[in-house]
Protein backbone atom coordinates (compact mmCIF):
# COMPACT_ATOMS: atom_id res chain seq x y z
CA UNK A 1 0.00 0.00 0.00
CA UNK A 2 1.08 3.54 -0.57
CA UNK A 3 -0.20 6.69 0.11
CA UNK A 4 0.72 10.42 0.23
CA UNK A 5 1.05 12.86 3.20
CA UNK A 6 -2.10 14.55 1.74
CA UNK A 7 -4.78 11.23 1.66
CA UNK A 8 -2.60 11.34 5.33
CA UNK A 9 -4.32 14.75 6.63
CA UNK A 10 -7.70 13.49 5.21
CA UNK A 11 -8.13 10.39 7.06
CA UNK A 12 -7.12 12.49 10.46
CA UNK A 13 -3.40 9.92 10.45
CA UNK A 14 0.05 11.04 11.65
CA UNK A 15 1.75 10.24 9.10
CA UNK A 16 1.27 8.13 5.33
CA UNK A 17 3.36 6.00 6.91
CA UNK A 18 0.89 4.90 9.73
CA UNK A 19 -1.58 4.36 7.09
CA UNK A 20 0.65 1.52 5.35
CA UNK A 21 -1.06 -1.69 5.98
CA UNK A 22 -4.19 -0.64 7.81
CA UNK A 23 -7.88 0.30 6.21
CA UNK A 24 -10.59 2.88 6.65
CA UNK A 25 -12.05 1.02 9.89
CA UNK A 26 -8.94 2.28 11.44
CA UNK A 27 -10.02 6.00 10.77
CA UNK A 28 -12.92 6.09 10.07
CA UNK A 29 -16.28 5.81 11.77
CA UNK A 30 -17.73 1.84 11.31
CA UNK A 31 -20.70 2.83 8.74
CA UNK A 32 -18.20 5.54 6.72
CA UNK A 33 -16.03 2.77 6.02
CA UNK A 34 -18.63 0.30 5.06
CA UNK A 35 -19.89 2.85 2.51
CA UNK A 36 -16.13 3.69 1.46
CA UNK A 37 -15.43 -0.56 1.26
CA UNK A 38 -19.14 -1.09 -0.58
CA UNK A 39 -17.84 1.32 -3.61
CA UNK A 40 -14.40 0.04 -3.78
CA UNK A 41 -16.00 -3.80 -4.55
CA UNK A 42 -18.34 -1.91 -6.59
CA UNK A 43 -15.34 -0.30 -8.31
CA UNK A 44 -13.52 -3.77 -8.68
CA UNK A 45 -16.55 -5.54 -9.72
CA UNK A 46 -17.19 -3.19 -12.60
CA UNK A 47 -13.15 -3.39 -13.72
CA UNK A 48 -14.01 0.55 -14.94
CA UNK A 49 -12.39 3.56 -13.50
CA UNK A 50 -15.60 5.95 -11.61
CA UNK A 51 -15.46 9.06 -10.03
CA UNK A 52 -18.33 9.36 -7.66
CA UNK A 53 -18.97 11.82 -4.63
CA UNK A 54 -18.36 10.79 -1.24
CA UNK A 55 -19.13 12.36 2.32
CA UNK A 56 -16.93 11.31 5.54
CA UNK A 57 -17.30 12.11 8.92
CA UNK A 58 -16.38 11.89 12.60
CA UNK A 59 -18.10 12.07 15.49
CA UNK A 60 -16.56 15.02 16.88
CA UNK A 61 -16.28 17.18 13.72
CA UNK A 62 -19.05 18.16 10.04
CA UNK A 63 -18.59 16.03 7.68
CA UNK A 64 -16.25 16.40 4.73
CA UNK A 65 -17.36 16.56 0.86
CA UNK A 66 -15.13 14.53 -1.31
CA UNK A 67 -14.53 13.94 -4.87
CA UNK A 68 -13.24 10.88 -5.17
CA UNK A 69 -11.66 8.99 -8.54
CA UNK A 70 -11.12 5.11 -7.88
CA UNK A 71 -9.57 2.88 -10.67
CA UNK A 72 -8.65 -0.23 -10.30
CA UNK A 73 -5.07 -1.46 -10.67
CA UNK A 74 -3.86 -4.39 -12.65
CA UNK A 75 -0.48 -6.41 -13.24
CA UNK A 76 0.84 -6.63 -16.38
CA UNK A 77 -0.93 -9.55 -17.61
CA UNK A 78 -4.19 -8.07 -16.54
CA UNK A 79 -4.78 -9.75 -13.22
CA UNK A 80 -6.43 -6.97 -10.54
CA UNK A 81 -4.46 -6.58 -7.89
CA UNK A 82 -5.69 -3.56 -6.15
CA UNK A 83 -7.56 -0.21 -6.48
CA UNK A 84 -5.85 3.49 -6.82
CA UNK A 85 -7.69 6.13 -4.78
CA UNK A 86 -7.69 9.73 -5.42
CA UNK A 87 -9.60 12.36 -3.28
CA UNK A 88 -10.43 15.89 -3.80
CA UNK A 89 -12.02 18.07 -1.01
CA UNK A 90 -15.34 19.70 -2.24
CA UNK A 91 -16.69 20.84 0.99
CA UNK A 92 -15.84 24.84 1.06
CA UNK A 93 -16.95 24.27 -2.53
CA UNK A 94 -20.39 22.53 -1.94
CA UNK A 95 -20.79 25.30 1.59
CA UNK A 96 -20.28 28.31 -1.07
CA UNK A 97 -22.24 26.49 -4.00
CA UNK A 98 -25.21 25.90 -1.07
CA UNK A 99 -24.79 29.40 0.25
CA UNK A 100 -25.09 30.67 -2.99
CA UNK A 101 -28.31 28.82 -4.04
CA UNK A 102 -29.99 30.00 -0.90
CA UNK A 103 -29.25 33.39 -2.06
CA UNK A 104 -30.66 32.80 -5.29
CA UNK A 105 -33.53 31.33 -3.66
CA UNK A 106 -33.86 34.27 -1.56
CA UNK A 107 -33.49 37.04 -4.56
CA UNK A 108 -35.88 34.92 -6.51
CA UNK A 109 -38.24 35.09 -3.86
CA UNK A 110 -37.84 38.70 -3.12
CA UNK A 111 -37.94 39.36 -6.98
CA UNK A 112 -41.15 37.81 -7.05
CA UNK A 113 -43.16 39.29 -4.18
CA UNK A 114 -42.27 42.50 -4.61
CA UNK A 115 -45.16 45.09 -5.36
CA UNK A 116 -43.51 46.52 -8.76
CA UNK A 117 -42.96 44.66 -11.78
CA UNK A 118 -39.72 43.69 -13.03
CA UNK A 119 -37.85 42.72 -15.80
CA UNK A 120 -34.02 41.49 -17.05
CA UNK A 121 -32.54 41.60 -20.54
CA UNK A 122 -29.23 40.55 -21.49
CA UNK A 123 -26.71 41.99 -23.46
CA UNK A 124 -28.86 41.35 -27.20
CA UNK A 125 -31.83 42.48 -25.14
CA UNK A 126 -33.29 39.42 -24.68
CA UNK A 127 -35.32 38.56 -21.77
CA UNK A 128 -34.06 36.88 -18.73
CA UNK A 129 -36.23 37.00 -16.13
CA UNK A 130 -39.22 38.81 -15.36
CA UNK A 131 -41.93 38.20 -12.54
CA UNK A 132 -45.27 37.74 -12.13
CA UNK A 133 -46.38 41.00 -11.41
CA UNK A 134 -45.00 42.01 -14.29
CA UNK A 135 -46.31 40.10 -16.72
CA UNK A 136 -50.04 40.73 -14.88
CA UNK A 137 -49.05 44.83 -15.69
CA UNK A 138 -49.38 43.81 -19.68
CA UNK A 139 -52.04 41.35 -19.91
CA UNK A 140 -52.44 41.11 -24.01
CA UNK A 141 -48.77 40.44 -24.41
CA UNK A 142 -48.36 38.36 -21.10
CA UNK A 143 -47.46 35.28 -23.15
CA UNK A 144 -44.67 36.92 -24.75
CA UNK A 145 -43.18 38.65 -21.58
CA UNK A 146 -41.16 35.13 -20.73
CA UNK A 147 -37.51 34.21 -20.66
CA UNK A 148 -36.03 34.58 -24.05
CA UNK A 149 -38.08 36.79 -25.99
CA UNK A 150 -36.40 39.60 -28.01
CA UNK A 151 -37.67 42.93 -26.64
CA UNK A 152 -37.86 44.28 -29.67
CA UNK A 153 -40.87 41.49 -30.50
CA UNK A 154 -42.77 41.96 -27.20
CA UNK A 155 -43.35 45.76 -28.46
CA UNK A 156 -44.28 45.01 -31.86
CA UNK A 157 -46.91 43.06 -30.57
CA UNK A 158 -47.53 45.21 -27.53
CA UNK A 159 -48.36 47.58 -30.68
CA UNK A 160 -50.09 44.89 -33.04
CA UNK A 161 -52.44 44.11 -29.88
CA UNK A 162 -53.82 47.61 -28.59
CA UNK A 163 -51.26 47.31 -25.58
CA UNK A 164 -50.08 50.63 -25.40
CA UNK A 165 -52.11 54.08 -26.06
CA UNK A 166 -51.86 56.63 -28.79
CA UNK A 167 -49.70 54.51 -31.18
CA UNK A 168 -50.37 55.37 -34.37
CA UNK A 169 -49.53 52.56 -37.20
CA UNK A 170 -47.55 54.78 -39.25
CA UNK A 171 -45.30 55.72 -35.79
CA UNK A 172 -44.98 52.26 -34.86
CA UNK A 173 -41.35 51.53 -36.25
CA UNK A 174 -40.47 55.27 -34.68
CA UNK A 175 -41.57 54.41 -31.06
CA UNK A 176 -40.21 50.81 -31.20
CA UNK A 177 -36.99 51.84 -32.43
CA UNK A 178 -36.75 55.18 -29.52
CA UNK A 179 -37.80 52.19 -26.89
CA UNK A 180 -35.11 50.06 -28.02
CA UNK A 181 -32.93 53.28 -27.42
CA UNK A 182 -34.18 53.70 -23.98
CA UNK A 183 -33.25 49.97 -23.05
CA UNK A 184 -29.56 50.92 -23.43
CA UNK A 185 -29.68 54.15 -21.03
CA UNK A 186 -30.73 54.91 -17.43
CA UNK A 187 -33.95 56.65 -17.56
CA UNK A 188 -37.82 57.46 -16.40
CA UNK A 189 -40.35 57.04 -18.71
CA UNK A 190 -44.21 57.16 -18.16
CA UNK A 191 -46.19 55.76 -20.87
CA UNK A 192 -50.52 55.17 -20.61
CA UNK A 193 -52.02 51.45 -21.16
CA UNK A 194 -55.18 50.81 -23.42
CA UNK A 195 -57.40 50.61 -20.29
CA UNK A 196 -56.37 54.00 -19.24
CA UNK A 197 -53.45 53.03 -16.82
CA UNK A 198 -50.01 54.65 -16.39
CA UNK A 199 -47.15 52.71 -15.99
CA UNK A 200 -43.71 54.18 -15.29
CA UNK A 201 -40.33 52.23 -16.38
CA UNK A 202 -37.28 52.94 -14.65
CA UNK A 203 -34.05 51.27 -16.74
CA UNK A 204 -30.73 51.11 -15.41
CA UNK A 205 -28.29 49.17 -17.56
CA UNK A 206 -25.92 46.20 -15.93
CA UNK A 207 -22.07 45.62 -16.36
CA UNK A 208 -22.90 43.02 -18.93
CA UNK A 209 -24.49 45.21 -21.59
CA UNK A 210 -28.26 44.26 -20.72
CA UNK A 211 -30.44 45.96 -18.48
CA UNK A 212 -32.72 45.79 -15.68
CA UNK A 213 -36.04 47.74 -16.00
CA UNK A 214 -38.86 48.20 -12.97
CA UNK A 215 -42.13 49.12 -13.75
CA UNK A 216 -44.95 50.97 -11.27
CA UNK A 217 -48.48 51.31 -11.79
CA UNK A 218 -49.39 54.80 -11.36
CA UNK A 219 -52.48 55.56 -12.63
CA UNK A 220 -53.48 56.31 -9.05
CA UNK A 221 -50.70 59.27 -8.59
CA UNK A 222 -51.59 60.01 -12.67
CA UNK A 223 -55.57 61.36 -11.28
CA UNK A 224 -54.40 62.93 -8.19
CA UNK A 225 -51.96 64.89 -10.58
CA UNK A 226 -55.10 65.55 -12.48
CA UNK A 227 -57.26 66.22 -10.16
CA UNK A 228 -54.80 69.03 -8.96
CA UNK A 229 -54.89 70.04 -12.03
CA UNK A 230 -58.26 70.54 -12.17
CA UNK A 231 -58.52 72.27 -8.71
CA UNK A 232 -55.60 74.59 -9.96
CA UNK A 233 -58.17 75.63 -12.83
CA UNK A 234 -60.85 76.17 -11.77
CA UNK A 235 -59.37 77.98 -8.60
CA UNK A 236 -57.32 80.45 -11.46
CA UNK A 237 -61.56 80.34 -13.07
CA UNK A 238 -63.09 81.73 -10.09
CA UNK A 239 -60.00 84.05 -9.50
CA UNK A 240 -60.99 86.01 -12.89
CA UNK A 241 -64.97 84.81 -13.18
CA UNK A 242 -67.72 87.53 -12.05
CA UNK A 243 -69.54 84.39 -9.54
CA UNK A 244 -73.53 86.30 -10.79
CA UNK A 245 -72.82 86.56 -14.36
CA UNK A 246 -70.16 84.40 -14.83
CA UNK A 247 -68.63 86.40 -17.21
CA UNK A 248 -65.05 87.77 -16.72
CA UNK A 249 -64.70 89.86 -13.14
CA UNK A 250 -62.87 93.82 -13.88
CA UNK A 251 -59.49 92.47 -12.54
CA UNK A 252 -59.84 89.96 -15.39
CA UNK A 253 -61.21 92.61 -18.07
CA UNK A 254 -58.52 94.82 -17.21
CA UNK A 255 -55.40 92.44 -17.74
CA UNK A 256 -57.07 90.76 -20.68
CA UNK A 257 -57.48 94.89 -22.30
CA UNK A 258 -53.95 95.87 -21.34
CA UNK A 259 -52.61 92.74 -23.07
CA UNK A 260 -54.61 93.08 -26.31
CA UNK A 261 -53.65 97.14 -26.41
CA UNK A 262 -50.24 95.69 -26.18
CA UNK A 263 -50.34 93.07 -28.81
CA UNK A 264 -52.34 95.54 -30.73
CA UNK A 265 -49.84 98.45 -31.14
CA UNK A 266 -47.15 95.66 -31.69
CA UNK A 267 -48.46 94.38 -34.13
CA UNK A 268 -50.23 97.11 -35.76
CA UNK A 269 -54.14 96.05 -35.97
CA UNK A 270 -56.73 97.44 -34.56
CA UNK A 271 -59.12 96.51 -30.89
CA UNK A 272 -62.28 97.34 -30.19
CA UNK A 273 -64.40 97.32 -26.68
CA UNK A 274 -68.05 97.59 -26.43
CA UNK A 275 -69.10 99.08 -22.99
CA UNK A 276 -72.62 98.04 -22.03
CA UNK A 277 -74.65 99.66 -19.47
CA UNK A 278 -78.34 98.58 -18.40
CA UNK A 279 -80.92 101.07 -18.76
CA UNK A 280 -82.64 102.13 -15.31
CA UNK A 281 -81.49 99.65 -13.21
CA UNK A 282 -82.19 101.15 -9.80
CA UNK A 283 -85.30 100.93 -10.58
CA UNK A 284 -85.72 97.57 -11.90
CA UNK A 285 -84.39 96.38 -8.35
CA UNK A 286 -86.42 99.22 -6.82
CA UNK A 287 -89.94 97.52 -8.56
CA UNK A 288 -88.88 93.74 -8.84
CA UNK A 289 -86.55 93.30 -6.10
CA UNK A 290 -83.14 92.24 -5.74
CA UNK A 291 -83.20 88.58 -6.58
CA UNK A 292 -85.51 89.34 -10.10
CA UNK A 293 -82.97 91.89 -10.62
CA UNK A 294 -80.17 89.23 -10.60
CA UNK A 295 -81.43 87.18 -12.42
CA UNK A 296 -82.37 90.23 -15.13
CA UNK A 297 -78.27 90.31 -15.21
CA UNK A 298 -77.46 86.96 -15.55
CA UNK A 299 -79.41 86.58 -19.00
CA UNK A 300 -77.90 90.17 -20.15
CA UNK A 301 -74.83 88.23 -19.46
CA UNK A 302 -75.86 84.76 -21.50
CA UNK A 303 -76.44 87.71 -24.43
CA UNK A 304 -73.43 89.27 -24.36
CA UNK A 305 -71.71 86.27 -24.11
CA UNK A 306 -73.30 85.36 -27.08
CA UNK A 307 -71.62 88.15 -28.75
CA UNK A 308 -67.76 87.03 -27.82
CA UNK A 309 -67.85 84.35 -30.08
CA UNK A 310 -64.99 84.68 -31.68
CA UNK A 311 -61.48 83.00 -30.38
CA UNK A 312 -59.81 86.11 -28.77
CA UNK A 313 -63.22 88.20 -27.84
CA UNK A 314 -63.40 88.65 -23.67
CA UNK A 315 -66.78 89.82 -22.13
CA UNK A 316 -66.49 91.08 -18.66
CA UNK A 317 -68.79 92.61 -15.87
CA UNK A 318 -67.05 95.70 -15.77
CA UNK A 319 -69.15 96.85 -12.43
CA UNK A 320 -72.60 96.91 -10.64
CA UNK A 321 -74.89 97.04 -13.96
CA UNK A 322 -72.65 97.53 -16.33
CA UNK A 323 -70.16 95.02 -18.65
CA UNK A 324 -67.57 94.93 -21.91
CA UNK A 325 -66.72 93.30 -25.12
CA UNK A 326 -62.75 92.77 -25.77
CA UNK A 327 -63.22 92.58 -29.79
CA UNK A 328 -59.28 92.28 -31.28
CA UNK A 329 -58.84 92.53 -34.75
CA UNK A 330 -62.18 94.20 -35.27
CA UNK A 331 -63.03 97.80 -36.94
CA UNK A 332 -65.25 100.28 -35.88
CA UNK A 333 -68.02 98.80 -38.83
CA UNK A 334 -67.80 95.00 -37.44
CA UNK A 335 -68.01 97.03 -33.96
CA UNK A 336 -71.55 98.03 -34.62
CA UNK A 337 -72.88 95.06 -36.10
CA UNK A 338 -71.74 93.33 -33.04
CA UNK A 339 -73.43 96.33 -30.77
CA UNK A 340 -76.48 95.82 -32.86
CA UNK A 341 -76.62 92.15 -32.65
CA UNK A 342 -76.18 92.38 -28.51
CA UNK A 343 -79.20 95.12 -28.45
CA UNK A 344 -81.31 92.51 -30.57
CA UNK A 345 -80.66 90.09 -28.21
CA UNK A 346 -81.24 91.57 -25.28
CA UNK A 347 -84.54 92.56 -27.14
CA UNK A 348 -85.73 89.28 -27.74
CA UNK A 349 -85.27 87.83 -23.61
CA UNK A 350 -88.55 90.46 -23.24
CA UNK A 351 -87.62 91.67 -20.33
CA UNK A 352 -90.36 93.66 -18.65
CA UNK A 353 -89.56 96.79 -16.86
CA UNK A 354 -92.74 98.76 -16.05
CA UNK A 355 -90.83 101.23 -14.00
CA UNK A 356 -89.03 102.34 -17.24
CA UNK A 357 -89.95 104.54 -19.74
CA UNK A 358 -89.57 102.15 -22.24
CA UNK A 359 -91.91 99.69 -20.79
CA UNK A 360 -94.99 100.19 -23.58
CA UNK A 361 -96.83 96.89 -22.84
CA UNK A 362 -96.24 93.41 -21.46
CA UNK A 363 -94.87 91.89 -24.58
CA UNK A 364 -93.13 94.46 -26.41
CA UNK A 365 -91.14 96.09 -23.30
CA UNK A 366 -87.37 95.57 -22.90
CA UNK A 367 -84.77 96.24 -20.33
CA UNK A 368 -82.21 97.94 -23.11
CA UNK A 369 -78.62 98.03 -22.59
CA UNK A 370 -76.89 101.66 -23.53
CA UNK A 371 -73.68 100.71 -26.11
CA UNK A 372 -70.88 103.02 -26.05
CA UNK A 373 -67.87 101.58 -28.29
CA UNK A 374 -64.20 102.56 -28.61
CA UNK A 375 -61.49 101.72 -31.10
Amino acid sequence: MLANPATASLMKAPSAQALIGRSDFDFYPAFVAKTLRADEIAVMAQGEPRTMEQTVSWDDGEPLVLSTLKSPLHDESGELIGLITHNRDLTEKKRLMLALADSERRAKAALSNMADGLIMFDADLNVVFCNEQYRGMFPLTADLRVPGTPARSILEAAIARGEFADIAADKADEFIDAAMGKLRMPGVVEFPLYDGRWVESRTTPTEDGGCLVVCSDISRSKRDEQALRDLNEKLEEMATTDGLTNLLNRRAFDASLAAEMTRSQKNGTCVSLLLIDVDRFKAYNDTYGHTAGDECLRQIAQAVRATARRRGDRAARYGGEEMAVILPNTPAPDALAVSDDLRQRVRALNLNHEASEKALSPLASALLPSVRMAT
